[in-house]
């Protein structure tokens, strides 16, 4: 099964971020990656879970 993998600039984009916040949260344990020989990639999984955790649901 192939995973798509997302450089940093391109997680950054699709989570309307920028760079140095997607490194933050790699510290911070929030956002999982890859390490592909030396630079991090990030799952279109990983990023489509990350929205969900933090996606508040309204209330009636």
């Amino acid at each position: 099964m192939t995973a798509a993998l997302l450089t940093v600039a391109e997680s950054a984009a699709a989570l309307r971020v920028s760079r140095p916040t997607i490194y933050r949260l790699f510290a911070a344990g929030e956002l999982s990656w890859v390490q592909v020989g030396g630079r991090r990639r990030v799952t279109a999984a990983e990023i489509a879970r990350f929205i969900d955790a933090h996606t508040e649901r309204a209330s009636a």
